[in-house]
């Protein structure tokens, strides 16, 4: 599969769910919610210390919750034996709580996905 198809399906894909997040009250959109490529240090300055951290080793038998389910769709081209390690940081502030994953690049913690939800919002 080429890279442009890849994106563009990933693109498709990030539609359907914010499709999904605004009819459920999740929120994916707005200036400060827009993380995807930043860096840890960088959301840590944003928001401050999280209120959770945790390390997924995401590979084809992982079973993730469903706030988490998008994981599966960025990495669904993985052949059966990898294992990737993401990083998930969750805030929670303003009534909200924003879970952001992240990819080991280069020594650096970079964003890779995100998803906001409001406190009434239960996964």
């Amino acid at each position: 599969m080429t890279m442009f198809r890849k994106i563009k399906r990933y693109l498709s894909v990030i539609s359907l769910i914010t499709a999904f997040c605004v009819a459920t009250g999740c929120k994916n959109s707005g200036k400060e919610n827009k993380v995807v490529g930043l860096n840890q240090t960088e959301l840590i300055k944003r928001w401050g210390a999280p209120h959770h951290e945790k390390l997924i080793l995401l590979n084809k038998k992982t079973i993730l919750l469903e706030y988490q389910s998008n994981l599966y769709n960025l990495f669904k081209d993985r052949h059966e034996h990898d294992t990737v390690k993401i990083k998930e940081l969750i805030w929670k502030n303003d009534g909200m709580t924003k879970a952001v994953w992240f990819l080991n690049q280069d020594g650096k913690w970079i964003s890779i996905d995100q998803l906001s939800w409001d406190k009434d919002v239960n996964y």
